[in-house]
């Protein structure tokens, strides 16, 4: 399927959730059946098969079906990775208690496993890559152990006791060279800092002054590093990588007054430069603390009325899937100011209100903070903001614009930015909705369109999600409902010198049967 703007592959089978792009965004591993397959990302084209042995089956309590079996085989797969040089891929069942690792170097399809991890009575929470090239990161169940396996070249196995939080375990900027794990010992939770390149050896252990930490979150320079408190409480703490305690916000009494009882942090996100660090509270409010004093510039709730005409209102048209049948892009209307957004009231007698940021994220260069409030579901709301590298202002304090308004029909259900920064403050920004499948694009230089993907692609009631590879320019589309994936290229990354047709995904579609897919 060409369309003017875009290249966009025929759907292809693989488990909920398990697809990943290769470090340099190459290759594409996904997962369908018993197979890990990895193919080509701008052809998609299958590069590499592996076939993971049967499971261990156990005695059934009633009888079942082939087709039933086949699925419940299928969906023990649960996770999928690779290596940081892209040197080796690995799949584990966590009901089954392994991780098999392949090389990707090699023909053929019966290749052996280089090597098999498996977890023990103690049971696998989730498996990833360590920072080194051949560490398997293996997390046991009910928080017991972290297991680190390092493969060559010579077997080593490190076991760091009772990880507070499975599968988040960050690597501090800006060589990765320390793991960063909270833990909890005799009651009391600690941060564990770990060197990688000494085979995950202790380096500091420090006693954090949070009461339930949640969250560690390293700035990108590695210089500082923020530990968020739990929902029950409105609490950051900052330290340094050697256990300094720079700061805890907020200290009160607020400068604007604000009460925190029982609302904490629900997001938070570092500014690229680190000179910045932007929180998203259950209270609704977003606020931003500068790295030098560590005090607050900026607080401000995103806006329900639009009374400014400099701000850009760009609303998804109603009724286009219909009209084109998802064969089309469609540009979004535009709106003149003043205007009203649909706006959900919390109800606050209730369990995780449903309100405040979910989710903010910076562009590449730091110019634009994008913001997601859950009591604003359809809504992506972008502010202007002075990176740190901008002439700096006269004001003495900080508080971002907002410059633009993207309302979806339905409610987001991804967002994903790409990850290379576009000269003069520009950037690529990709959307999907809980509604109907579709993508929905923005970018500062071209406005908001929205692109329809056909039913034969996906059906009409499973919702896709969407993820830019690392290069930006392949935008994975997957649907976890639907067990279905396709890679979408703009046409002028396809065939920058416009001589060609763009990506031809044609022969992916025939090696579907030549590999017995």
């Amino acid at each position: 399927m060409h369309h003017s703007r875009m290249d966009i592959s025929d759907p292809f089978p693989t488990l909920p959730s398990l697809t990943a792009f290769s470090p340099a965004s190459t290759f594409l591993l996904t997962a369908h059946a018993s197979h890990l397959i990895i193919r080509q990302t701008n052809t998609l084209q299958i590069g590499r098969i592996f076939d993971l042995p049967p499971p261990a089956a156990s005695p059934p309590t009633k009888p079942t079906t082939s087709r039933s079996r086949t699925a419940l085989a299928g969906a023990q797969i649960t996770d999928i990775g690779w290596s940081p040089d892209s040197a080796y891929v690995f799949a584990a069942r966590r009901r089954e208690g392994k991780v098999w690792v392949f090389a990707v170097e090699g023909e053929g399809r019966e290749q052996e496993p280089v090597a098999v991890v498996e977890a023990g009575v103690e049971g696998l929470a989730g498996a990833k890559w360590g920072a080194g090239e051949r560490e398997i990161m293996c997390w046991s169940e009910y928080g017991l152990r972290l297991s680190i396996h390092t493969l060559s070249p010579h077997r080593h196995t490190t076991v760091i006791q009772y990880p507070a939080h499975p599968l988040a375990s960050p690597y501090l900027p800006p060589d990765s060279r320390y793991l960063l794990l909270l833990e909890r010992h005799r009651a009391k939770d600690y941060l564990g800092i770990y060197d990688s390149s000494s085979l995950y050896t202790i380096e500091r252990h420090l006693a954090l002054p949070a009461t339930t930490p949640s969250q560690i979150l390293p700035s990108p320079a590695g210089s500082h590093i923020a530990v968020i408190e739990s929902i029950l409480q409105y609490k950051l703490h900052i330290l340094t990588p050697t256990g300094t305690l720079l700061t805890t916000f907020p200290s009160p009494p607020l400068s604007d007054g604000a009460e925190f009882a029982g609302l904490g942090i629900r997001s938070a996100a570092w500014h690229p430069s680190g000179s910045f660090l932007a929180l998203g509270g259950w209270d609704g409010k977003i606020r931003i603390l500068e790295s030098t004093a560590w005090t607050q510039i900026a607080v401000f709730n995103p806006v329900t009325r639009i009374a400014s005409p400099s701000v850009k209102i760009y609303r998804e048209p109603l009724q286009w899937l219909a009209q084109t049948r998802g064969t089309a892009i469609v540009p979004f209307d535009r709106l003149t100011p003043p205007h009203t957004l649909p706006f959900h009231r919390p109800d606050a007698s209730k369990a995780n209100p449903k309100s405040g940021a979910q989710a903010l994220h910076w562009t590449p260069d730091g110019s634009h903070l994008l913001a997601l409030d859950e009591s604003l579901p359809n809504t992506c709301q972008i502010y202007s903001f002075l990176s740190a590298s901008s002439p700096s202002s006269s004001s003495p304090t900080l508080s971002p614009r907002l410059e633009t308004i993207i309302h979806l029909t339905h409610p987001i259900r991804s967002l994903s930015l790409s990850p290379l920064p576009i000269p003069g403050g520009s950037f690529k920004l990709a959307l999907s909705s809980a509604g109907p499948p579709a993508v929905y694009l923005f970018s500062p230089d071209t406005g908001a369109e929205a692109v329809g993907l056909p039913s034969r692609s996906f059906p009409f009631t499973s919702p896709v999600s969407v993820e830019y590879g690392a290069d930006g320019r392949p935008l994975l589309i997957h649907s976890s409902a639907a067990e279905r994936f396709c890679v979408a290229f703009s046409a002028s990354e396809g065939d920058p010198d416009g001589e060609g047709e763009g990506h031809d995904f044609s022969r992916a579609l025939e090696e579907e049967d030549i590999w017995g897919l």
